[in-house]
């Protein structure tokens, strides 16, 4: 099974979105399932450029997925976790879900997870060590 990503998708429509995707083989043929599927505006203010997210579809459910069959893609562009866009689309999806005193989602792809306690020890053991040298 593939892992899911940060990505656009040009519909066959002619429709341009943006979602985390997960492609997922159903009956013997590819879907997409989409979470929080959102069309992105440029929007300018004087000299400023910013990005507008817009839920492609007004009326989804709390938990917003959407399936998409390949049938209706013309291509899909996987975006880098680093980029602006997937940091504007994790802020709109936890404002969306009233969750924007959260932080964001930890992954193991973040690094190494851990308590604060266990991790001030850990630094005071280097800052001791070093400080003996």
């Amino acid at each position: 099974m593939e892992e899911e990503f940060y990505g656009s998708i040009k519909l066959i429509s002619g429709e341009e979105i943006f979602a985390e995707i997960l492609p997922v083989e159903e009956n013997g043929r590819t879907v997409l399932v989409l979470s929080d599927p959102v069309e992105i505006e440029t929007v300018a203010l004087g000299s400023v450029e910013g990005l507008r997210m817009i839920p492609w579809i007004r009326c989804l459910s709390k938990e917003g997925i959407v399936i998409v069959p390949m049938d209706k893609v013309i291509t899909v562009v996987e975006a880098t976790e680093e980029s602006e866009v997937v940091d504007s689309y994790m802020k709109f999806v936890r404002q969306k879900n009233n969750t924007s005193s959260e932080k964001g989602k930890v992954s193991e792809r973040m690094g190494y997870k851990t308590s604060v306690k266990e991790a001030r020890a850990y630094l005071e053991k280097i800052y001791r060590s070093k400080a003996k040298e």
